[in-house]
């Protein structure tokens, strides 16, 4: 089979080995009656707070498209559209086109439901659990539009234990922007494990690592949120989240608050083996006609041109012999230049 290319696919015949012809084309159009901003837009979109979503329209028959379209095709554009679906049912094609992605996103798509993955992290190498291997599942829009399941699952030869997470995201609306999730996980403090961060646990740094010693600590945590968009800009978040904290390795010692004297409490260990932390927490943030994307059900901003404010506040809860009582404080303000073309009303 020989495909059209080049010149020939807008009608101006060449032999195929002719390669050292060039088309120089001027394009002249007109437009009439054209509304800038027009009234039918939102305010969101006009002020720049829209979030962008991801589309979904591969899958369409050709009766969607026929009826989607305001003229029919021609032969020549028809006989295009028949080259592209035959280079994508291309078994060859279609292999190169997942290694491809998989190499570059680090990650498997299955058929648009899963994201398998990140392979960089499949494999690793530590001195708690030896060798390690680990698999990462979440869920792809294109399957759940507005509900988002990921977990992972983890197993170290040396220690013989398995370790995982389980969460649940709810994108209840993407304008104004609402989101709860809840979470639960059980495995080493690492962030890559649950937030996909990059940082030590991944088969490359295994292989060249310096035999630096280092601290992990087992974790079990359980974190509920609710994200809440107001006032166009404003954004509110509350959570909670409880952790249990096993360390290993430590080279210092965590007093026991119930320990007094062997004498007075002679049952209580006058060290901890196991740690408690549970805390609540509120955080405002204030983004001024910021523009934003909807990625694996999250807003993901794509920042402004004007400065962003945030501040959070989290106080420790007697939960479940909690070990801690304290209170935080954040502020962070943020700002970058961005240029934006604009259309004034």
């Amino acid at each position: 089979m020989q495909y059209e290319a080049g010149l020939e696919l807008i009608g101006i015949p060449l032999p195929l080995i002719n390669d050292d012809r060039r088309l120089v084309a001027t394009v002249k159009n007109t437009y009439y009656d054209v509304r800038l901003n027009p009234s039918e837009s939102t305010t969101n979109t006009r002020i720049g707070t829209s979030a962008v979503m991801r589309v979904y329209d591969s899958g369409h028959s050709d009766e969607f498209w026929k009826s989607a379209r305001p003229d029919s095709l021609s032969s020549r554009e028809s006989a295009i559209y028949d080259m592209a679906e035959a280079i994508n049912n291309n078994k060859i094609q279609k292999l190169k086109d997942i290694l491809f992605k998989t190499i570059t996103t680090g990650w498997y798509n299955w058929n648009n439901k899963l994201w398998i993955g990140p392979y960089g992290s499949l494999v690793s190498k530590n001195e708690i659990e030896g060798w390690r291997f680990r698999v990462r599942v979440r869920t792809d829009e294109a399957w759940m539009k507005k509900t988002g399941l990921y977990s992972h699952l983890a197993y170290g030869l040396k220690d013989g234990k398995w370790k995982g997470s389980f969460g649940i995201k709810q994108l209840w609306n993407v304008q104004p922007y609402t989101k709860s999730e809840a979470f639960y996980g059980n495995d080493f403090l690492i962030a890559s494990e649950w937030y996909d961060a990059l940082d030590a646990d991944n088969i490359v740094n295994t292989i060249f690592r310096k035999k630096v010693p280092y601290q992990r600590v087992l974790q079990e945590q359980w974190n509920l949120s609710h994200d809440q968009q107001f006032a166009s800009d404003w954004y509110f978040r509350v959570g909670g989240i409880h952790r249990t904290l096993t360390p290993f390795q430590i080279n210092y010692i965590c007093r026991n608050p119930e320990f007094i004297s062997p004498e007075k409490t002679p049952d209580i260990s006058p060290e901890l083996s196991v740690i408690n932390s549970s805390e609540v927490s509120i955080a405002l943030r204030y983004a001024y006609r910021e523009r934003a994307r909807i990625f694996d059900y999250e807003r993901r901003s794509l920042g402004s041109r004007y400065p962003t404010v945030n501040l959070s506040y989290t106080h420790s809860i007697q939960w479940k012999e909690s070990h801690f009582n304290f209170q935080k404080m954040e502020h962070w303000y943020f700002a970058q230049n961005l240029h934006y073309s604009k259309v004034d009303d």
